[in-house]
């Protein structure tokens, strides 16, 4: 009920109640190795993502990275997950990391995210392009 709460304050745009909320939740969770089931995992992570969403629109992206490794702690394969860290990982200037990030939403989702696919092309051609070329 509280999550749900919160993803209702999250809709409304009411995102320092939602942060409230959703911290709480996250605190009050069990450590991920004490979750017995998948559903219980997938409920944990959806938790723990909303919180990053909640931290990255209040400008705490690297509060929201940490709280993304979360979500991975108990969807190791999530493709959604794997896409926001390379956001964030690009947004805070660690274009490896957002690579390696986006290389794993592509391995785990495939057609499913187009847009992460493009992302990746694009700053690997970027990348490319300012790498000086080997010493002989």
């Amino acid at each position: 009920l509280a999550h749900q709460l919160a993803k209702d304050h999250m809709r409304r745009g009411e995102f320092p109640k939602a942060y409230q909320m959703l911290a709480t939740l996250a605190d009050r969770s069990p450590p991920i190795h004490e979750l017995l089931t998948d559903r219980q995992r997938r409920e944990i992570g959806e938790r723990w993502f909303d919180l990053a969403l909640v931290q990255s629109q209040l400008g705490r992206s690297r509060e929201a990275l940490q709280s993304v490794e979360r979500v991975l702690q108990c969807s190791p394969k999530d493709p959604f997950a794997f896409a926001f860290a390379g956001d964030l990982s690009f947004t805070q200037g660690d274009t490896d990391q957002a690579i390696a990030y986006w290389g794993k939403a592509i391995k785990y989702g495939g057609d499913l995210l187009p847009e992460v696919k493009e992302k990746l092309e694009a700053l690997q051609e970027q990348t490319a392009s300012t790498t000086p070329p080997p010493r002989s």
